[in-house]
């Protein structure tokens, strides 16, 4: 969960389309403050659009590493 301080003001915020909204879902977490500014600042550092972008990759970038086979899966079920 992002905090409205944590929201980058120059990115305009999209509606979702419903179509969008059936195929994702919302996941959350806590972190202190200290880390939330540290994703921030990294965020602007490193390029990404804002934190979710970051943590999206992330954690994409990880389980592909750690779990190659799941990334694999993924696109395979997609083709399907």
């Amino acid at each position: 969960m992002v905090n409205q301080h944590m929201k980058s003001p120059e990115v305009p915020k999209h509606r979702k389309s419903k179509a969008t909204k059936r195929r994702t879902v919302v996941m959350s977490c806590r972190v202190s403050r200290r880390f939330a500014e540290l994703i921030k600042r990294f965020c602007q550092l490193d390029g990404h659009i804002n934190p979710a972008d970051l943590l999206r990759d992330s954690v994409r970038e990880k389980i592909q590493r750690e779990a190659p086979e799941l990334y694999r899966q993924l696109f395979q079920e997609a083709q399907e």
